[in-house]
């Protein structure tokens, strides 16, 4: 058979004229890097520890990865879920001896993690490898606003196509931007590297905008937009005046911020969305046979005045009926331990003494579970 006198260079003219070639070996490169060289945990700890205490979600991200490769060892892991609330709230250091010897603790939690942004997380690593899952939550987590936040919503785009599905079409096109952003978000892996690459001073900046709380015209049926209105005076000096004299210089920095949290929770389909993202959590968990305890956070009395007050046995229903329906753990606060003001270092925080007697709470749950 005669040799083709086809020469390279006509080969090379049939090769796709203007495709990005320099971006998607770029691309292939931090593909490589991200499963090669940082699945080994010292580069994570180095970021962690050159990243000011100060910026929590952008730590919450590298401790993020840090756990997942904790799990790929074969010591059995209980997995601790949840926002900074679980971060501070659950703390297995404060105890004398260790809860479940034996057991190994992996803990994702960190500012912005509500249901949406945990299904996002949980779908990116392997359920299996949790023994045990611990979803951290409350009428917080459920009844606060739906928002599409880049920082924290991690690399699934699975989770964004279960909020297109349980929202409508309507809202997808309100959306649009917020949308887009997050599936450039979990193609180009930036939850894992932006907000850490900036935060070092290597100014890498990936075409996602910065947090969006509200849009102008939100759709209120599915985002309902945080409230940003002042607090009565009335209602921020009884508050002030029942946190006298324990309120840390940060925490008291952050105090009206907490506030205007606390006044967005309400009913509405964006909690629908929420418990619906939940149950798909629980859902991923038990598929890979793992099991689940959704453990109540507290929150300070004197919040209570700020939203209303049946959401929160509005959410032990829901937790309780998931429990019943799902076969999954509830440990309730109605017959949990009693925090007092003092247990707490702000509004939604517990502090150290109060995160031991969480924690110890929340341990002696788990050692009911027979898989333990």
């Amino acid at each position: 058979m005669p040799r083709s006198s086809t020469s390279s260079s006509e080969r090379r003219s049939r090769l796709p004229v203007g495709f990005p070639w320099a971006g998607a070996l770029a691309l292939g490169i931090v593909l490589l890097l991200d499963r090669g060289i940082l699945g080994w945990a010292t580069p994570w700890e180095s970021l962690d520890l050159r990243i000011p205490a100060t910026h929590m979600a952008e730590k919450g991200t590298v401790r993020d990865q840090l756990a997942k490769i904790q799990l790929s060892t074969p010591t059995p892991h209980v997995c601790v879920f949840g926002s900074s609330r679980a971060q501070a709230d659950f703390d297995t250091s404060t105890l004398e001896t260790h809860p479940l010897p034996g057991i190994s603790f992996a803990k994702f939690a960190h500012p912005g993690l509500l249901p949406l942004e945990l299904r996002s997380l949980v779908a990116e690593i392997d359920p299996s490898r949790c023994r045990v899952a611990v979803l951290v939550l409350s009428e917080f987590e459920i009844y606060s606003p739906l928002e599409l936040r880049p920082q924290t919503f991690s690399g699934s785009l699975r989770a964004l196509t279960e909020l297109v599905r349980l929202t409508d079409l309507q809202f997808v096109w309100d959306q649009r931007e917020a949308i887009l952003q997050l599936a450039t978000n979990a193609l180009l892996l930036s939850y894992r590297w932006r907000r850490v690459f900036h935060s070092l001073g290597l100014e890498v900046e990936f075409p996602i905008h910065p947090p969006l709380v509200a849009p102008r015209d939100p759709l209120q049926a599915f985002f309902r937009p945080a409230d940003r209105t002042p607090v009565p005076p009335r209602l921020e000096r009884e508050i002030r005046r029942r946190l006298a004299g324990q309120l840390s210089p940060s925490a008291a920095f952050a105090f009206r911020f907490q506030l205007s949290q606390i006044r967005s929770l309400r009913d509405g389909p964006h909690a629908l969305v929420q418990r619906e993202f939940l149950r798909g959590i629980v859902e991923s968990f038990q598929a890979a046979g793992s099991q689940v305890l959704i453990a109540e956070a507290p929150l300070i009395e004197p919040a209570g005045i700020l939203y209303p007050a049946r959401l929160r046995s509005e959410f032990r229903s829901f937790a309780a009926k998931l429990a019943r329906d799902e076969n999954v753990a509830f440990a309730s606060l109605a017959e949990g331990p009693k925090f007092q003001d003092a247990d707490f270092q702000d509004l939604t925080h517990l502090g150290p003494a109060g995160a031991k007697k969480f924690t110890q709470w929340v341990a002696e749950r788990l050692s009911r579970i027979p898989e333990l």
